[in-house]
């Protein structure tokens, strides 16, 4: 092995050497995500070394790779890497090669310290790299390789004690505190084969740790269709092996690395569901399954050095719902939050801290206030853009009229560091280079940051493994929850006082959907009292309600993630509590015969929910006097459910019969039905009129019948000379006829 210090004679061709060779070897592109922040908009000040605008930083982005490219695989690969190192110490890389390591030579080429999130971002792209530290090399094959086969690579931290020690070609790291891009390559024949950037980090005495909150969310949002099943793509999240069960579980394994557990509480319940689903597989829950992942983080949830945020049961838009007069969905939505996360993780939230929905207005920051909620996370996006020239560490207050938060602003950049396609180790060697940057900022000034995870994070396994083991007992971090980090992180002052920050100036845009929205309330409401208290139907309507607000339905790539709209999740809850009424069926079409002026008649309703329900029962007929009332409230039983109805006829013949079927508040209409009652009876305003025609009748005919008998008399003479006219009027025919025949 030899090594080379940066003031050798030969220092500059070599570094030109080093270039050359870093232009050649075709490296992937590095992210860009350690720029100097936005950080809520905030542009460092004109002149600042190292300190770009906005502007500025995104162009530290690096280039997106020809879609014709194709990638070749990596002959080195960064398995492990120490995270951080003393002057004195020692940082080790453990190398992967892909096939044998026999004539091939690593090159290690230290770079000088970066003193801005910008300069790291350009180092590790590989575009920008400043002057050479120190240089080593060494046959591969002379590396120590472990079981799996990766290779040792020993480099040493200058300091007091080294300088006064026999030489070390190896030490070539200087002992001053800083962030030093390094090179590894590897050769064949002097040709480049491939290599990458990765920072070593030198940690000296008198730094003031920074304080990292680092937030976990665990959201599928929305995981449920509108017909209340899961939705596919937050079945697999929540599946054997899914993203969200990994994520858990890793959690789990955190130990002393203090976390902050973001779990949306729709996703909660979809977890549980498939939970519970799993209990009924042939063989029982799969090991990776989601009770595995459940139970997992259940027990992050309790473990003391965790906190858990509270939680509306999606995230919505605040604002928006205000300006339609929907403030009752805001209340909803965290009511039914805060239950769904006692339920089934077994604990309460942590009250007082929020990851504040967005996006935000004062209106909707007073809104918070009646949910206890005290202090609160906001993304960059939030903030009126000011002038900063460091990362902000500090939290401050936002909010007017007296009614203030204490806050602090996500680093979203920092986050992404843990994300992309290059090996989990340099991954994490990024990340944690990204933080003690931000600590060595401020050295002495004791600072924080939260990182929150972005959506539909997917860390592997092993790159947890290492940024857990890469926090642990390290000098320039120092993990906390997100209540730590607000009781150990002074506000930033400003005149003696917390410093303030403006939001960022937005319009509401309330839903178009509002009457739609309450009118469904509305009806949900007497849907409860017709079913019973803890049915899992006013649950389904309820969730499809909540979750049509979220903004995830509303957002640009909402097509792109195959998502219903809001539209069908409203729908979907009226076709649920319709689809329930609809099997209550009363005696459409029969006939009831009334034989008596006073009857009971059967009403007959089925039920083929298989639950019982409350109804209220209303009959309807003008020729019918209902002599117990006309409505009752009943208790619908499964199957068939008979009421007698007592009743008195004012009438004869046929006549409808109405029977509707309400809520018992009678606001939701569950079934309405006709049967036709026939009345053969006769009242008794009837039988007076019939018995006086009758007798009317009977005088009639007495009276004619003695009319008739002295007339008989004279009839019968009358009768005999009319019989004998007739005979001569027949005879005189006769004869006219007989004549007329004649010729």
């Amino acid at each position: 092995m030899t090594a080379s210090r940066h003031r050798s004679p030969g220092a500059a061709v070599l570094v030109a050497v080093a270039l050359t060779l870093a232009a050649g070897l075709g490296a992937a592109p590095l992210p860009s995500a350690l720029a100097d922040p936005v950080n809520g908009g905030e542009r460092p000040a004109s002149g600042a070394p190292g300190a770009p605008g906005p502007e500025a930083a995104s162009s530290t982005g690096a280039a997106a790779p020809s879609a014709a490219a194709t990638p070749r695989p990596h002959v080195l690969t960064l398995a492990t890497q120490t995270p951080w190192a003393a002057p004195d110490g020692d940082l080790h890389l453990g190398l992967a090669l892909a096939g044998s390591a026999v004539g091939l030579t690593v090159q290690v080429q230290v770079h000088r310290a970066v003193t801005s999130r910008t300069a790291l971002a350009q180092s590790l792209d590989g575009r920008i790299l400043g002057g050479v530290e120190g240089r080593l090399e060494a046959p591969a094959s002379d590396l120590v390789a472990n079981d799996a086969g990766v290779r040792d690579l020993r480099i040493g931290v200058q300091g007091p004690a080294s300088a006064t020690a026999a030489p070390d070609p190896g030490r070539i790291l200087p002992g001053r505190s800083g962030i030093y891009p390094t090179e590894v390559a590897v050769f064949r024949g002097g040709v480049p084969l491939d290599r990458f950037v990765t920072p070593l980090v030198v940690v000296a005495a008198g730094l003031s740790p920074l304080t990292m909150a680092w937030v976990w969310r665990f959201d599928a949002t929305p995981a449920h269709q509108p017909d209340g099943t899961v939705r596919r793509a937050a079945a697999g999240a929540l599946g054997p092996a899914g993203r969200l069960v990994r994520t858990a579980r890793a959690a789990a394994t955190a130990g002393d690395v203090h976390l902050t557990l973001a779990p949306t509480p729709e996703t909660l319940a979809a977890w549980d569901e498939t939970a519970r689903q799993e209990e009924h597989l042939p063989g029982g829950p799969p090991a990776d399954g989601a009770t595995a992942g459940l139970a997992a983080l259940k027990t992050v949830a309790v473990t003391p050095g965790h906190q858990v945020l509270s939680s509306p049961f999606v995230p919505v838009d605040v604002p928006g719902l205000l300006d339609a007069n929907l403030g009752g969905e805001i209340d909803a939505e965290f009511a039914r939050g805060a239950d769904r996360q006692q339920q089934v993780l077994g604990t309460a939230p942590t009250p007082g801290a929020l990851l504040a929905p967005e996006p935000l207005n004062s209106a909707a920051l007073a809104r918070l206030r009646q949910y206890g909620v005290q202090r609160i996370v906001v993304t960059p996006e939030e903030l009126q853009p000011r002038e900063q020239r460091l990362t902000p560490g500090h939290p401050f207050v936002v909010g007017n009229r007296g009614q203030t938060y204490a806050a602090a602003v996500t680093d979203p950049d920092l986050g992404r560091l843990l994300d992309g396609d290059d090996a989990p180790a340099l991954r994490v060697a990024r990340f944690l280079a990204g933080l003690s940057l931000v600590a060595l900022e401020a050295p002495g000034e004791a600072r924080g940051v939260v990182v929150v995870t972005p959506e539909e994070w997917d860390p592997p396994a092993p790159l947890l493994d290492a940024v857990f083991a890469g926090l642990r007992n390290n000098p320039a971090v120092t993990p906390a929850t997100l209540d730590e980090y607000f009781a150990t992180v002074a506000p930033e002052q400003r005149d003696g006082r917390p410093a303030a920050r403006d939001l960022a100036s937005r319009s509401p845009s309330g839903p178009g959907d509002g009457d739609t929205v309450r009118s469904l309330r509305r009806r949900l409401a007497a849907f409860a009292g017709v079913v019973e208290a803890n049915s899992a139907w006013l649950e389904t309507v309820d969730r499809a309600i909540l979750v049509s607000r979220a903004t995830a339905l509303e957002a640009d790539d909402r097509a792109a993630r195959k998502l219903s709209s809001a539209a069908a999740y409203l729908q979907g809850a009226d076709r649920l509590m319709k689809s329930i009424t609809s099997k209550v069926r009363g005696p459409k079409g029969q006939r009831v015969t009334l034989t008596s002026r006073r009857a009971s008649i059967p009403i007959s309703l089925l039920n083929a929910t298989g639950h019982p329900l409350q109804v209220r029962v209303r009959l309807e007929s003008d020729q019918l006097r209902f002599l117990d009332g006309s409505e009752r409230f009943v208790t619908l039983a499964p199957q068939n459910t008979t009421e007698r109805f007592r009743v008195e006829s004012r009438s004869t013949g046929a006549f409808p019969l109405v029977i509707t079927v309400t809520s018992p508040d009678g606001a939701l209409l569950v079934n309405s039905s006709e049967l036709t009652i026939r009345s053969t009876v006769v009242s008794g305003v009837g039988a007076v009129l019939t018995a006086g025609a009758g007798l009317f009748l009977l005088v009639w005919w007495g009276n004619d019948l003695r009319r008739s008998r002295r007339r008989s008399g004279r009839a019968r003479r009358q009768g005999r000379i009319a019989a004998r006219a007739a005979a001569r009027a027949l005879d005189d025919a006769e004869r006219v006829a007989a004549g007329a025949g004649r010729p």
